[in-house]
């Protein structure tokens, strides 16, 4: 009789997992990031060499604990991803304009540790964990003569509409790692196009390359702004008072004024955002 033994090291609740850190500067924020991603490869090297030997460890091996020496936090769990080995499949992680964001799409959360030291690496506000996936909003000028890009649009914009708008998974002009879930709020008129969607922060380097390979040489974008699906849905239903046209949205970060302003294209009327937003 042959008898054979599994074992595997996994959470019983393990799940997708975000985390968010926000930041003062942009700079602390990148470099934190740059740091956290060259942990995480170190880390998975060391534990999958103890699990290759067939041994789950009590505590976090040398490269956590170093982390931990360093910027004084402990840890509460050992921390771990997956359902097989570590390496290759680390946390993604992306900073934007001072946003850090963590995410997997199968772990028991960041050990404890990981929040701790985003606290001691000075971030300002470190949101709790949560099975979201993490969302992106990004505003960029309307190029109606652009075929390619207003093709991409389309496939973007026809995956919800006014009843519906959870993508499952989402489906993008631009290659992705994982797959995205959640909602979308998206609008388009002849001056700005805005998009807000799930993504990964894995995925965000093949999202720039997609404006850049589109001709959008200007865009802003932010990382878990999540007031701005609200805005998004009302500025594409914003309607003039006067004569019921379509409004056109216009953002400082984009356009050369100063506050956010709608404005009618066909009797030249003009709407601060907050008429048709709800105060956040």
């Amino acid at each position: 009789m042959t008898v054979r033994i599994w074992q595997s090291f996994s959470c019983n609740n393990s799940s997708s997992y975000r985390l968010v850190a926000r930041f003062a500067d942009a700079s602390t924020a990148d470099a934190t990031a740059a740091e956290l991603r060259a942990f995480f490869a170190e880390h998975a090297q060391e534990m999958d060499a103890l699990m290759e030997q067939g041994d789950f460890p009590e505590q976090n091996p040398g490269a956590a604990q170093t982390l931990a020496n360093q910027y004084g936090f402990t840890w509460d769990d050992v921390l771990t991803w997956g359902d097989e080995m570590l390496e290759g499949d680390e946390p993604s992680v992306a900073s934007e304009d001072g946003v850090l964001v963590v995410y997997h799409t199968y772990c028991g959360g960041f050990g404890g540790g990981i929040p701790a030291y985003l606290r001691k690496r000075g971030a300002r506000e470190v949101e709790d964990e949560t099975y979201q996936t993490p969302t992106m909003s990004v505003l960029f000028p309307r190029q109606a003569e652009n075929a390619a890009l207003e093709a991409d649009l389309d496939l973007l914009f026809d995956q919800i509409d006014d009843e519906q708008r959870e993508v499952e998974p989402l489906k993008t002009p631009w290659p992705t790692r994982w797959e995205s879930y959640g909602r979308a709020a998206f609008f388009r008129d002849p001056k700005t196009v805005g998009l807000y969607f799930p993504i990964a922060p894995t995925d965000l380097s093949a999202f720039k390359t997609w404006l850049a390979e589109r001709g959008v040489a200007q865009a802003s974008i932010r990382l878990c702004e999540y007031a701005d699906e609200d805005r998004f849905v009302a500025i594409g239903k914003a309607k003039c008072t006067a004569c019921d046209a379509a409004l056109q949205y216009l953002d400082p970060r984009i356009h050369d004024i100063e506050t956010p302003q709608l404005a009618c294209g066909t009797c030249g009327g003009l709407y601060e955002l907050a008429t048709f937003t709800r105060p956040s």
